[in-house]
């Protein structure tokens, strides 16, 4: 294998690791029109395609691959290695266990394990027989864990999850429930791996890229986040939360006018989400826009009384309409065209705000030293969302550009001791001697220069 193919490979594994889909696809399919039948590319593309959904089409090539080493010479079977064979059949067996077909996942499951022994396999297999013969402990143990969770037991929401994951370690609500108590409590090496393994189960759900998109927005990878939040827009347009969190995310990376589209697009799907309103309201404040902040604040407010990040900003926004002088225009509510504040892009702002939204939030450290809510509602078939994770903090903005303000006349110029000669003569001429009764420091008029003023004196 050539040192460039290898390096591909390599590139685009770490993109699959890294659940960049679209990068590792592009990849895996340069590779296989310079080499067809390269197993490691046919290998990754599989995977892949398991991990975005696409399972009837992974177990198509997983298929191919396999008869082709079936069919290859004992040396070239030799020199395929056991490891690889064993993930072969696991993937085959993954993909047939996602589509409902758990008799046979088993028995591919267990002819993997035969190849290469895996404790991991072995736990797998247990699982699943478990669950083909009786689900109602698992049942029990969801319901159980997802009511700790509403009512802000994260302790004992966490041991309950983790229960059920030892009875099945591929249930994908209880990898996602998990993964999103660790993810609250900021324990991201325990989260990233547990959410990304429930989306490998289950990656036709949206909330658990809202969730892995809120993950990045906490580690500060505002790119990452807008991946994901987007790609659970894609799953479902009218995902309300996606889209106040894609506005957050937006927000942090200084897109202010996409951050406002994206409120506005939560808000066209639920006009009674709070914390959309309260975060359009707080943008609309750095944008100096301060009777549309307002509304926005006052309806947050309405929506859920005593709402103290709503209480908080109107009380930053009070604050800043004071200080700002009256004859300072401001954008009315009209929608008129943003006027955005001196200092807004550096974050300068001495008044505090808060952005929030819906449940199950967390705190994130966005740029400038802001907090900002991100949300997620819950993926669980029938269930209703975790308790929110309370965040909020000051965001900085700067003062309303003094725009119409009358100008200060500017201070005449003092006349100059001695008169000079002018610009306009050519380099090199000598200027001529001043006349003796010439006063000094007064310019000379323009209508009357004073070589005509000197030659009458001489008469």
């Amino acid at each position: 294998m050539s040192q460039k193919l290898q390096q591909q490979l390599q590139a685009a594994g770490a993109a699959l690791n890294d659940f960049d889909w679209q990068r590792a696809g592009e990849i895996y399919t340069g590779i296989l029109k310079q080499h067809p039948d390269n197993a490691g590319a046919l290998m990754g593309l599989a995977m892949l395609l398991n991990r975005s959904g696409k399972h009837v089409e992974a177990l198509e090539l997983l298929r191919r691959i396999w008869v082709a080493i079936e069919n290859a010479s004992a040396k070239e079977q030799s020199a395929v290695p056991a490891l690889t064979r064993a993930e072969i059949l696991a993937q085959m067996a993954l993909a047939m266990q996602l589509l409902g077909q758990e008799d046979a996942a088993i028995a591919l499951y267990e002819n993997a394990n035969k190849v290469h022994k895996s404790p991991k396999l072995e736990q797998r297999i247990a699982a699943l027989r478990d669950k083909t013969k009786n689900t109602t402990p698992i049942d029990k143990l969801v319901a159980q864990a997802q009511k700790h969770a509403s009512e802000g037991r994260a302790d004992s929401a966490m041991t309950a999850w983790r229960d059920v994951l030892k009875l099945n370690p591929d249930h994908d609500i209880a990898l996602h429930g998990l993964g999103d108590l660790h993810r609250q409590r900021r324990e991201f090496q325990q989260a990233l791996p547990l959410i990304q393994q429930a989306i490998i189960m289950q990656p036709r759900i949206p909330q658990y890229h809202n969730t892995l998109g809120m993950l990045f927005q906490q580690k500060g990878e505002f790119e990452k986040a807008l991946i994901f939040h987007r790609r659970a827009i894609d799953l479902d347009s009218k995902y309300a939360a996606a889209h106040c969190n894609l506005g957050v995310a937006l927000k942090n990376l200084q897109r202010l006018d996409d951050a406002v589209e994206e409120y506005r697009k939560a808000l066209e799907i639920d006009p009674a989400m709070p914390e959309a309103h309260n975060n359009l309201g707080n943008l609309y404040r750095m944008l100096g826009r301060f009777d549309d902040a307002k509304a926005s604040l006052l309806h947050a407010v309405k929506l859920r009384p005593g709402y103290p990040d709503a209480k908080q900003n109107l009380d930053a926004l009070e604050q800043l309409i004071a200080r700002t002088p009256r004859d300072t225009p401001r954008a009315k509510a009209s929608g008129s065209e943003s006027v955005k504040m001196k200092d807004t892009q550096k974050g300068a702002a001495k008044t505090g705000a808060k952005q929030s939204m819906p449940k199950a939030s967390a705190k994130v450290k966005p740029a400038g030293k802001a907090k900002t809510r991100v949300t997620s509602k819950a993926a669980n078939a029938g269930s209703k969302a975790g308790s929110a994770a309370k965040a909020g903090s000051k965001v900085k903005s700067g003062r309303a550009t003094k725009a119409g303000s009358k100008a200060k006349p500017t201070a005449k110029a003092k006349p100059a001791a001695k008169t000079t000669a002018s610009s306009k003569k050519p380099a090199g001429a000598k200027a001529k001697p001043r006349a003796n009764n010439a006063r000094p420091g007064v310019k000379k008029s323009k209508k009357a220069p004073a070589k005509k003023k000197s030659s009458m004196k001489r008469r």
